[in-house]
């Protein structure tokens, strides 16, 4: 007679034997035939189990999230969060003549906006050390990250001592200044050498650890000159055409939050507005690189009223307002707030192009408001 022999049914093993059909591993025997229904049951699941598990030779890709551990070796896989944290980026943001909302400082913008040379004067001035030439700041919601790099940061600077005959040095400072107005100093740069003609440098700072940031948070740049003995001097600090002053600064990788953003998803942009005049324009922050159309304005004040529009401009014509009309009617904002669609007429134009920027035009405020805050909501197109 033939001898039992073992074999694989379905990724379980069992004993074939000649004389009596199936029967267990053990031993034990089954009727001539198929196996049971339970055990035919018991077999599938087995087989339907497998046929999740992942294959060494990757060809059976995973289907869900999978959980992983921080890599040590050089193979190793690496998770999400170890890449989050290792991988840096750098911002530029170049200084400005353009007044910013904040009263008193200068905007610095994230790009180059290929205007002509303009400058800041310091002057002419006694000695002294620690004497403000200019303040710049981040627009409103900008840089939008979770924290800065720890690391060297640079400042690339045009100045000049154009009168008179004091010694002059210039160092810089780093802030961060939160959306209720409070700057916290991050930390100071190094004091270059003495400034006479016309020429280009560069200052650094050291970030010993990582700064936390809220995305409504704003970075300020603050340029201080010293001035030795002498008579009266003028400083001059250069920005824009050929002389593009800026500073370099580090980033992690939200920064990609902001970057690449998934366009089936609504993206909601908080800003700040510091109310320096009863009529006035305040450029705010969106995704200026692709066309967006917005979907919401919210705007709350902390007293009084504030009646504005929102408008788009093209580069080459950012300062001629208003621009193009947003609001089809312009908006009373209070401190009950403000929202539309809901309580005025809706949007006159929604869409606005690539390479726009938007701004927030204040025709009239009563009851001495100082801030208003603009929640827009608006989708990648």
């Amino acid at each position: 007679m033939p001898k039992d022999r073992k074999i694989t049914r379905k990724g379980v093993e069992v004993t074939e034997a000649r004389d009596t059909g199936y029967t267990p591993a053990d031993g034990s025997k089954w009727p001539t035939g198929d196996p049971p229904a339970d055990v035919e049951e018991a077999l599938d699941a087995r087989a339907a189990d497998a046929a999740t598990h992942s294959l060494v030779d990757g060809t059976r890709a995973f289907t869900g999230t999978v959980a992983g551990v921080e890599p040590v070796d050089n193979a190793d896989l690496a998770t999400k969060e170890y890449v989050d944290t290792s991988a840096g980026f750098h911002f530029n943001y170049f200084q400005t003549d353009t007044a910013s909302d904040i009263g008193g400082y200068f905007d610095m913008i994230d790009m180059s906006m290929g205007e002509i040379e303009s400058s800041h004067t310091l002057g002419p001035a006694g000695g002294g050390d620690g004497q403000l030439i200019a303040s710049f700041a981040t627009l409103p919601g900008e840089p939008g990250i979770l924290s800065l790099d720890a690391g060297p940061y640079d400042y690339h600077f045009h100045a000049e001592r154009t009168a008179g005959t004091r010694s002059v040095t210039i160092y810089w400072e780093l802030y961060k200044r939160i959306l209720a107005g409070a700057e916290t100093l991050l930390d100071t740069s190094e004091v270059s050498g003495e400034i006479t003609d016309k020429a280009d440098q560069d200052l650094h700072l050291t970030l010993s650890a990582n700064v936390d940031l809220e995305t409504t948070d704003r970075l300020v740049l603050k340029v201080y000159a010293n001035l030795g003995t002498g008579s009266p001097t003028t400083v001059v600090l250069y920005q824009e055409g050929t002389t593009d002053s800026h500073i370099t600064i580090g980033v992690d990788s939200s920064v990609l939050n902001n970057i690449f953003v998934r366009k089936d998803k609504p993206v909601q942009k908080l800003q700040y507005v510091e109310l320096s005049a009863d009529t006035d324009d305040y450029p705010i922050d969106l995704d200026g690189g692709t066309a967006i159309t917005i979907t919401e304005v919210y705007a709350e004040t902390d007293t009084g009223t504030v009646t504005f529009n929102l408008y788009w401009r093209s580069r080459g014509s950012l300062s001629t307002s208003p621009g193009t009309q947003i609001l089809t009617d312009d908006a009373i904002a209070d401190s009950n707030g403000y929202t539309e669609p809901g309580d005025g007429s809706g949007f006159d134009d929604a869409t606005i192009e690539a390479k726009k920027k938007v701004f927030v035009v204040v025709s009239a405020v009563s009851g001495s408001p100082t801030k208003l805050w603009i929640d827009v909501e608006y989708t990648i197109d």
